[in-house]
């Protein structure tokens, strides 16, 4: 399905609705990033860029996908249709696919009706012609590497920088729990810290140095 949506300074377009479950609320494909940065609103689109690096955060058909240029921003409205979304919604722009609705279905119900052959977004309020996101801004990416959960994306301004983080540093614990392989992240700490208000965790940077953060959702 597909929907015709705005942001509060930037372009406009048509883009795919689904429920991702990622943090970022929605995608924004390199060719929309770029035909917004040559808007009337390009100075105020700017302003809304949180953070920008450059690496692969996931795995693509062909393994390991080739680092990009990653930019993260806040938007301060999203409107599809008639429906606003609204209180700076996390964003990220990569080359990849565009999507909208990252836990949609934390916000309302997709209604299908296959007679008609279509897909209704319906918010939960009812009352109100506004969705107020709630979403936490994600500073830190780990994805896999040789085997280890390896950090390739990291906010400088975030806490986890500032607690000595860098990319490269390779999760060994989380919480108590040893991670030797991906599969002690993926199965064992995962589905827990999804859960959690916060956590702590160990990394080892290059030079066999202990990093400790603690980070709060």
């Amino acid at each position: 399905p597909h929907v015709n949506f705005s942001l509060s300074h930037g372009c406009k377009g048509r883009f795919m609705t689904f429920d991702t479950g990622c943090n970022s609320f929605m995608f924004l494909n390199d060719f929309y990033y770029k035909k917004s940065l040559k808007g009337k609103n390009k100075d105020l689109f700017m302003k809304q860029i949180e953070w920008v690096d450059i690496g692969s955060v996931s795995y693509s058909v062909h393994g390991i996908e080739k680092g990009n240029e990653h930019v993260f921003m806040k938007f301060d409205e999203v409107k599809l249709g008639n429906l606003m979304c609204i209180n700076n919604i996390p964003t990220e722009v990569s080359s990849g696919g565009t999507v909208i609705g990252c836990r949609i279905l934390e916000y309302g119900s997709m209604i299908m009706d296959s007679n008609a052959h279509t897909l209704t977004f319906q918010p939960y309020d009812k009352t109100s012609e506004n969705i107020n996101i709630t979403q936490h801004e994600k500073t830190v990416f780990i994805r896999v590497d040789n085997d280890k959960m390896v950090v390739s994306l990291i906010n400088p301004n975030g806490k986890e920088y500032k607690q000595g983080l860098r990319k490269g540093d390779v999760l060994i614990e989380c919480n108590g729990v040893p991670i030797t392989c991906k599969d002690d992240y993926l199965l064992r700490v995962r589905p827990q810290i999804d859960k959690l208000e916060s956590y702590k965790a160990k990394f080892k940077n290059k030079e066999g140095q202990i990093i400790e953060i603690e980070r709060n959702k």
